[in-house]
């Protein structure tokens, strides 16, 4: 009984992204160039436009607050293009974000990094109910063959306590690997939380098909080093010159339940 309440628990937090967005809107504030606070919690941006690291402050039963944070990330939210030729990272130089719109109810800014190879645009938005939606746009300058192309998301070990989607069900084993991997015809977004009670992340993959990559793509979940590794990977890939991919993905933060006293 005990088991099946805290997977019911786990469920309504993984699911709660569309009830969430009902709720009524609480402020967003800019601190400095790439700093947003909101109901409790912090994102810190980097300089590519993703999440460096997202602080909460939830007391333990996730509804109350505290004035401790807690770290949901042991690194930034990153992407890795890895060269077929030599099997190395492409390394991208990236410019500082640049925010476009900015309000207490919504926020969009943009971020730019590029290569000799190929260059990768970020366009996120962020509303008031705390979603953040990613347009990864990626483009060659010229023809290349990719061994994989990936996002990490790395997260605290201690905060790493339960995951739910692509096959996890509540219950994770911290020392084992988990491998899941796209039909050759998936056409569904994928979601995926993993987190505790106080601090956690629900990502959804969108536009399946080239995350997928005709079934060549998957997501592995596994301790690596400090972190918890989040390896979400699209596998070989021949790009051509001025070819266009796009690995677009939502994130929220969680618990979405409404604390009673906002920390900003």
């Amino acid at each position: 009984m005990q088991k099946t309440c805290l997977v019911l628990t786990l469920f309504i937090i993984f699911c709660a992204g569309a009830a969430d967005a009902q709720q009524k809107a609480f402020s967003l504030h800019l601190q400095g160039d790439s700093l947003i606070s909101f109901w409790g919690r912090r994102i810190l941006l980097s300089p590519q436009g993703f999440p460096q690291q997202i602080t909460t402050f939830f007391a333990p039963n996730g509804q109350d607050t505290t004035d401790q944070p807690s770290k949901v990330l042991s690194e930034n939210i990153h992407f890795h293009f890895v060269n077929a030729t030599d099997g190395k990272d492409i390394r991208l130089k990236s410019r500082p974000i640049r925010f476009v719109m900015q309000s207490s109810t919504g926020m969009s800014w943009m971020g730019y990094s590029e290569s000799e190879l190929l260059d990768m645009n970020v366009v996120a938005t962020m509303q008031g109910d705390g979603v953040l939606q990613f347009t990864v746009r990626i483009k060659a300058f010229q023809d290349v063959d990719l061994k994989d192309i990936v996002m990490h998301i790395p997260f605290e070990k201690g905060m790493a306590k339960y995951a739910l989607g692509v096959g996890l069900n509540g219950d994770y084993h911290p020392d084992s690997m988990h491998h899941w991997q796209w039909g050759t015809h998936s056409k569904e977004e994928t979601g995926v939380w993993i987190g505790a009670n106080n601090a956690g992340l629900r990502y959804t993959l969108l536009i399946p098909s080239f995350w997928s990559n005709e079934g060549k793509g998957g997501i592995d979940i596994g301790n690596k080093g400090k972190s918890m590794l989040v390896n979400n990977y699209s596998g070989p890939r021949h790009i051509k010159k001025d070819e266009i991919l796009f690995y677009d993905f939502t994130l929220s933060v969680t618990p979405p339940n409404t604390p009673n006293k906002i920390k900003s």
